[in-house]
């Protein structure tokens, strides 16, 4: 990132520039305009029987939409000052929602309040 961009998110521009993140598609942030919380990878839900089918179908679902970064642990959340905290935050939050609809509710209730995914 150039330091124009940086210098632009400590300015007004801050949320046009997460705006930004999440809609170029060569980053991690990309969130296409298809992407809902309500989407599912998953035809069975995870219920505490399937778990190698399950794991392998988010794997491939996360994967498809670069996303697998944010849960096997190489993405790590940014301080609140960094110039992508907003967008890691916002792609965090729509992970979290696709792992919870492949979940049966209890198994969801439990796991509810992580914060991450």
């Amino acid at each position: 990132m150039s330091a124009d961009t940086i210098n632009d998110f400590t300015s007004n521009n801050f949320n046009s520039r997460t705006l930004d993140l999440t809609t170029d598609p060569s980053t991690v942030f990309y969130i296409h305009p298809s992407d809902t919380t309500a989407q599912s990878f998953v035809s069975d839900k995870f219920e505490g029987q399937n778990f190698i089918t399950w794991k392998s179908s988010m794997i491939i679902g996360l994967s498809t939409k670069n996303k697998m970064c944010f849960v096997d642990g190489s993405s790590h959340k940014p301080s609140p000052t960094a110039p992508t905290y907003q967008a890691w935050i916002r792609c965090n939050d729509m992970i979290r929602g696709w792992i919870l609809k492949s979940l049966s509710p209890i198994i969801a209730k439990s796991v509810f309040f992580f914060k991450t995914a």
